[in-house]
């Protein structure tokens, strides 16, 4: 297979697995190759799409990033912005 189709190959076998029908459950349920394929790599792929670039949440405000070499100037703009909302 080329590199190029997997996106589309974990696209759509994450929606066979998210299926609902009982005819499609029934036939992924009995194809021992199509289990091994979601427990193993299609697990993988999965989990190192959930993960961010940069390896965090950018919504997540460390205490190194809000307060960089001890300025205080990024924590009073987080503040003035979260008190707006």
């Amino acid at each position: 297979m080329r590199r190029g189709y997997l996106g589309h190959v974990v696209k759509i076998s994450n929606r066979i697995l998210e299926s609902q029908d009982p005819v499609v459950q029934k036939h992924a349920q009995n194809n021992a190759a199509w289990v091994e394929y979601t427990k193993t790599k299609l697990a993988d792929i999965n989990t190192k799409d959930k993960l961010h670039l940069g390896g965090k949440d950018p919504r997540i405000i460390t205490e190194t990033l809000a307060n960089p070499g001890g300025l205080e100037l990024p924590v009073k703009i987080v503040s003035k912005v979260n008190s707006k909302n």
